[in-house]
């Protein structure tokens, strides 16, 4: 099961994703095809330094979810 945050779908989310969106942010690796929406967590059609600041904070408990996956 694919879950909004969890890029590497070990299940969790944590340090490990948040570095995989930002290397698909910083244009150094991109990520596969198929996890692209679940990076776009706050669901506005852009994978930016806004999902990565979100999944940073989900990452660190300082939020519970993400608005997309409300």
């Amino acid at each position: 099961k694919y879950t909004y945050g969890d890029l590497n779908r070990d299940g969790y989310i944590d340090i490990h994703d948040v570095i995989l969106v930002m290397r698909h942010v910083l244009s150094l690796s991109a990520l596969p095809e198929d996890m692209l929406q679940y990076a776009d967590v706050n669901g506005d059609g852009d994978i930016n330094v806004i999902d990565v600041t979100m999944i940073m904070r989900r990452s660190l408990g300082l939020i519970n979810s993400f608005p997309r996956s409300q």
